[in-house]
């Protein structure tokens, strides 16, 4: 019951989860990135919930739009954004 409650609190507003969508479709890394014409590193890191620049994000949205024949986008994904101003490609802090 209580991993119910965790699982609901993590999908804020109905958002999908990108590993949903990555289990859903069979997605792999390496050929969503290619066709999203990103680095893997921004589909792992899609996939981690790591923040990733906005245009990296929207591309693979648009490729797995493509590949799956349904509408991915910030709307009803749950991304992570890296903050405008911050380069793409930075790993994300370690603890």
């Amino acid at each position: 019951m209580e991993e119910e409650t965790q699982r609901d609190q993590s999908q804020p507003s109905g958002k999908l989860r990108p590993l949903q969508l990555r289990e859903q479709y069979h997605l792999q890394t390496v050929e969503l990135a290619q066709k999203a014409q990103v680095e893997p590193r921004a589909v792992y890191f899609l996939w981690l919930g790591y923040p990733i620049a906005r245009q990296e994000a929207e591309q693979i949205l648009a490729a797995i739009s493509t590949m799956s024949g349904q509408s991915y986008t910030l709307d009803n994904v749950r991304v992570v954004l890296l903050p405008e101003d911050e380069p793409p490609g930075k790993a994300p802090p370690s603890k």
